[in-house]
């Protein structure tokens, strides 16, 4: 078993460095859903990551990345009332191998037995869905890249 899951992951840190790598094209954004597992048992919440270089002022990607973050942090928490963790930078490959903005939503904590409960209803994850797009729909129309219907 132990086996089977290292080659798994091993197997999705290649998907994502590859994935990374065909990013570099004019697409307008990316974003990513993760639901994680860690020791606290007591943690809970949703947050959201963008890259942040170490360049003063950030480019523009950088900052389009945290207002779309925002956005959609916003949009999740409104609409499922889940905590929020708030929208912060980190060096993840997802996000920093891209042209264009990009965020990693981790959607909750599989090792809080609350959260994992509602993880697993249709209606929540139906919810968190919902939310995300209207996230990045209203992100796309405040940038005048779409038009909201």
């Amino acid at each position: 078993m132990e086996g089977e899951w290292m080659w798994d992951l091993r197997f999705k840190i290649e998907d994502v460095r590859e994935r990374g790598r065909s990013r570099r094209t004019d697409g307008w954004l990316l974003f990513r859903l993760c639901l994680v597992v860690v020791v606290d048992a007591e943690a809970e919440g949703v947050e959201v990551y963008y890259y942040k270089e170490n360049q003063t002022p950030s480019s523009e990607r950088i900052e389009q990345s945290k207002i779309l973050g925002t956005k959609v942090l916003q949009k999740i928490v409104k609409n499922t009332g889940a905590v929020s963790r708030g929208v912060k930078s980190a060096n993840f490959a997802v996000v920093r191998q891209t042209t264009m903005p990009a965020i990693l939503i981790e959607g909750g904590f599989l090792s809080n037995p609350k959260e994992r409960h509602k993880i697993l209803d249709k209606k929540y994850l139906h919810a968190m869905a919902k939310s995300i797009a209207s996230g990045v729909d209203h992100y796309l129309a405040d940038s005048g890249k779409w038009l909201m219907l």
